[in-house]
């Protein structure tokens, strides 16, 4: 009979597909990231960073230094044709706790914080900034893997400029020129800055 032939290939497929479900479920992902661009100018932006964090978890400070735990970082490559960085990412202060084995002060946050990373704006016309951030969840017993998160933050989205213009500095000359939008990318139709 077909139907008795083809049954244990189906109820063993089935086993590994509930499996995989069981699996996915199993995962954990204490920390929600979230990206904002706050533009109040045509020179300059605030990009914000927002963790969400499940309750007993907690992200460390950039400035975490203890032996339990990695410090948050966050890589923002400066694209000089389109942005300049202004400082470095900034954080709110952050809880601190003293631990006896270590004889360390964990730096960490709970609940939600907000890093943010100023930037002077060059182009006028529609660009990405993006970068990468690398942090570990932990909660009262243990840690998870660090984790690396993609930022992408999208500068200048309602401006119509199709072009930037440059103005590059080599040794004792003076280039002026424009940099033509790339509009291959269909999907979002600006640059993209690495």
């Amino acid at each position: 009979n077909a139907m008795s032939k083809h049954f244990p290939k189906f109820i063993l497929s089935l086993v590994l597909l509930i499996n995989i479900f069981y699996a996915k479920a199993q995962i954990v992902d204490p920390i929600k990231w979230s990206f904002k661009v706050e533009q109040k100018n045509a020179d300059e932006a605030t990009l914000l960073f927002t963790a969400k964090i499940d309750e007993h978890w907690h992200v460390f400070s950039q400035f975490h230094t203890g032996d339990f735990g990695l410090p948050t970082v966050f890589d923002i490559k400066e694209n000089k044709k389109f942005y300049k960085l202004i400082g470095k990412v900034t954080e709110p202060t952050p809880d601190e706790e003293f631990e006896p084995i270590t004889k360390t002060t964990l730096k960490y946050y709970q609940k939600s914080v907000t890093f943010s990373q100023k930037i002077q704006i060059i182009c006028k016309a529609p660009f990405k900034v993006k970068g990468t951030l690398n942090y570990q969840a932990c909660n009262d017993e243990s840690c998870l893997a660090p984790t690396d998160v993609e930022i992408v933050c999208q500068i200048n989205k309602d401006s119509k400029e199709e072009t930037c213009d440059v103005k590059t500095v080599n040794d004792d000359t003076t280039n002026t020129g424009s940099i033509l939008i790339d509009e291959q990318d269909t999907t979002t139709n600006v640059a993209v800055v690495a």
